[in-house]
């Protein structure tokens, strides 16, 4: 267990010592501890085809176990875990689980990918890491590109690998680098099979590969790897900070939990100073509240069936043909040499990249739009319940709503009974909620585009001008953009609705906790109780998770 991992563990103990003590519920925070606990790093090893993955993750993990030099198309993403007893498990599209001993090519290529559990030191050393080989970003086959995308939302890091030899990023593996970025998550690069060039062309490659990155603001430097490098483990552990990714997924979740309980006590005290008059006060308006966001979501559902989101959507379209045409001269130099693969993963290239940014982009916007249209009907609680020592409690849901974007997703919790769905949100709290719905952008990479690229290709035959493919290649855009915008406005009004649902449950199961909370406090205001020591009990608690809390701030 990581350093980070025992110290957020042991203050959410403590959290949740104070929240017993002061009458709050105190399962969120169980539920947080118990996920980061069971906390599983997954790192993708990624490259092109023959880039050297195998044969240094063999190397790390100090015996010949992954396949080396597998063709392209028989390679599934393997994860690799620590275990005394080394066995299989294949994971098919449903997540159902098989153990398995043959790891043959005809086996394994109905399932998405395999756990490997091997008996090695350097797993042992590295988790709550698990390193992933990855299928070799080059091979324009469909299972590799399912494959390499799944992972972009699964992966907290990955580790990128080009062979010397291939003396530059190629055009595919600086896709899947931009993919990457697109949903925000960061990387380091390595230079494989460094002992093939002199000192001078890896200087030189280097550089150059330096250079095309600077479109991707990578701002780390470059590593060497040689094939015989036995030291893989330090390369790795060293260069990716396992405690800094796992102190980034989960701080703000923990801040956020901080946040929760001592607003909770906050109104308890600021509710056992008022009288029952007061109390009940706000307790209407809360209730009041909560008819309102029901209204509302109930209005922006029926206005969704109206909406095309036609300005968007052509934004979008219009940037991915801009692209193909921009690069028409190459398609039409691959189409020339009858290459048919190479022509639709040069398109899969040139599209991937632009739908993840623009179509990001376009899903936050909808999304912060629906939480105004939602909180504006409930802005006039925030002045209420500043009185209770909660200022900006309204405009405090919506900023964690707007941001959501930028937060790492947590892991969901192992089945154990009950729904792990419920779980998840438990603990996730406002912001990221909506991040629990499976990320749209990924189902239409993997299954929709691949299907509008394979109906472009009944053009392509022998003995064909150059000038003949060039307009037929145009008139094949004009066809992906007219089914990629009918993908995307499905996809766009998809997520609108599961958003107004997510969103608006959001504000309602927090008004709902604050009602329930001086409600509470009402009980206790009729039974006499000694309020004054109450309120001491409940000041101190609020210290206390001052002073626990502190650790967040000291490395």
């Amino acid at each position: 267990m990581l350093n980070i991992q025992e110290k957020f563990i042991n203050l959410l103990m403590d959290l949740k010592v104070v929240s017993e003590e002061s009458e709050i519920d105190s399962s969120n925070i169980e539920a947080l501890g118990n996920i980061i606990e069971e906390t599983k790093l997954l790192i993708p090893v990624v490259g092109d085809f023959s880039s050297g993955k195998s044969t240094l993750l063999n190397k790390f993990i100090g015996k010949d176990i992954l396949a080396v030099n597998v063709l392209p198309e028989t390679s599934i993403p393997a994860e690799l875990y620590y275990s005394e007893r080394e066995y299989n498990i294949a994971v098919d599209k449903d997540g159902n689980e098989t153990e398995i001993d043959d790891l043959s090519a005809e086996n394994i290529q109905k399932y998405s990918y395999v756990r490997r559990y091997i008996n090695s030191d350097n797993l042992k050393k590295i988790d709550p890491i698990i390193l992933v080989d990855m299928p070799g970003f080059d091979s324009p086959l469909e299972n590799h590109n399912k494959s390499i995308i799944s992972y972009l939302d699964k992966g907290v890091y990955y580790m990128v690998l080009s062979a010397i030899d291939a003396g530059t990023i190629s055009k595919s593996l600086m896709t899947q680098i931009k993919n990457i970025r697109g949903f925000k998550k960061d990387f380091s690069m390595f230079i494989t099979k460094s002992e093939l060039r002199s000192k001078e062309d890896f200087k030189a490659i280097k550089e150059e590969m330096l250079k095309t990155l600077r479109q991707v603001s990578y701002d780390k430097d470059i590593y060497s790897i040689s094939s015989k490098d036995i030291n893989l483990f330090n390369e790795v552990i060293t260069k990716l900070d396992p405690e800094n990714i796992c102190k980034s997924i989960y701080i703000d979740s923990i801040k956020e939990l901080i946040y929760e309980l001592k607003s909770s006590i906050n109104v308890r005290i600021s509710a056992l100073k008022k009288d029952k008059k007061a109390n009940d006060k706000i307790i209407d308006d809360l209730k009041d509240a909560i008819q309102k966001i029901e209204a509302k979501r109930a209005r922006l559902i029926e206005d969704e069936k109206n909406k095309n989101y036609e300005s968007e959507v052509n934004s979008i379209v219009q940037e991915v043909g801009k692209e193909l045409n921009n690069n028409l001269d190459s398609l039409v130099n691959t189409a020339m040499r009858g290459d048919s693969e190479g022509l639709k993963e040069e398109m899969l290239n040139i599209i991937q990249p632009i739908i993840i940014e623009k179509t990001n982009i376009a899903l936050d916007n909808i999304n912060v739009n629906i939480s105004r249209e939602i909180s504006a009907d409930v802005k006039s609680l925030d002045s209420v319940l500043s009185e209770y020592n909660i200022p900006n409690f309204i405009q405090k849901i919506e900023s964690n709503i707007e941001k959501y974007r930028d937060k790492i997703k947590i892991p969901k919790l192992k089945n154990t009974g009950t729904s792990s769905n419920t779980v998840y949100k438990t603990v996730m709290t406002t912001a990221a909620i909506l991040t629990s719905v499976v990320n749209p952008i990924i189902e239409v990479l993997i299954v929709f585009l691949p299907e509008i690229i394979n109906l472009c290709f009944g053009f392509l035959k022998d003995r064909q001008q150059k000038e003949e493919i060039k307009n037929q290649i145009i008139s094949q855009i004009t066809h992906i953009k007219r089914e990629l915008k009918v993908q995307i406005t499905q996809i766009f009004k998809e997520n609108a609705s599961k958003s107004i649902e997510a969103i608006s449950e959001s504000f309602d199961e927090e008004l709902n906790k604050k009602k329930e909370e001086i409600e509470q406090v009402q009980e206790e205001l009729s039974s006499k109780k000694d309020l004054d020591a109450l309120i001491s009990k409940l000041q101190d608690n609020l210290k206390k998770i001052d002073e626990v809390s502190n650790v967040l701030y000291s490395e």
